[in-house]
């Protein structure tokens, strides 16, 4: 059986505190209001909202005219443990292993950047 435990906490501010607090509560408040008005303004504008076949799009684009590569890789793709030197891939690598050594090529790799 699961149980949960909850507290309950009150906050008895001082008038200095009180008048902060409602001056952070605003400015949260008004950049989200802005955030909210400026994607308003841009679907207006344009008609149209971004969705991921259009970044996609744009990426193949931008890879082109700066004459890069685009690799399009599975979700589940394994780029973490495969050595970028050789394309071995380790058959598992922990979540903590931060740095690992690959056993074909002795290339030395940090996991995100060998992943990124």
């Amino acid at each position: 059986m699961l149980v949960n435990k909850a507290y309950r906490y009150e906050l008895k501010p001082n008038k200095r505190q009180l008048i902060l607090l409602k001056k952070h509560a605003g400015c949260a408040r008004f950049a989200w209001n802005w955030g909210l008005a400026e994607r308003k303004r841009i679907w207006e504008e344009e008609e149209r909202s971004t969705n991921a076949i259009e970044l996609h799009c744009k990426l193949e684009y931008k890879t082109k005219w700066y004459g890069s590569r685009l690799a399009v890789v599975p979700r589940f793709f394994p780029s973490s443990r495969r050595c970028s030197e050789c394309g071995y891939v380790l058959p598992e690598l922990k979540l903590s292993t931060r740095r690992w050594v690959c056993p074909e090529c002795g290339a030395v790799h940090d996991r995100d950047i060998n992943g990124a």
